[in-house]
């Protein structure tokens, strides 16, 4: 069995045809490919670009960061030398308040307070002993007067 020459030659074109439907079909993807990858080669660009403002931003951040830290490193440095030079001051204030308290202060009003009691208790002794001089006086002041 033959096949006649002209199913043949219209097979031959059909395939042709859909060769090159085919072949416009790949460039048409091919073109929206390269459009595509324009596009995100684009983004990406745009996003390397705003990556390295960010990455500088903060390297700079970063460097002020630690520059901060240096500062506020001698401050409290200095800071707690002061409170050290503070607390020094203090304990030896103490121990003078102490000394002035118990070697000076204490020992003389506690003479002060006995030489005071000694004079109260004098004087209570001279008021008592006027009183009973006095009394008989009053005695026979009071029998006048009934």
């Amino acid at each position: 069995m033959r096949i006649p020459l002209i199913v043949v030659m219209i097979c031959l074109v059909a395939v042709a045809a859909a060769t090159v439907a085919t072949l416009l079909e790949a460039r048409g993807l091919m073109h929206d490919a390269r459009t595509n990858i324009n596009k995100i080669s684009t983004d990406l660009s745009a996003i390397a670009v705003t990556s390295e403002a960010a990455a500088k931003q903060m390297q700079e951040a970063s460097v002020q960061a630690n520059l901060a830290s240096q500062e506020q490193r001698k401050y409290w440095n200095k800071t707690s030398l002061e409170t050290y030079k503070t607390m020094a001051d203090l304990r030896l204030t103490i121990v003078r308040t102490d000394r002035s308290l118990n070697d000076v202060f204490i020992p003389q009003l506690s003479r002060s307070v006995g030489e005071l009691s000694k004079s109260v208790g004098d004087t209570e002794k001279l008021i008592s002993d006027m009183h009973q001089e006095l009394q008989p006086s009053l005695l026979n002041l009071t029998r006048a007067q009934h």
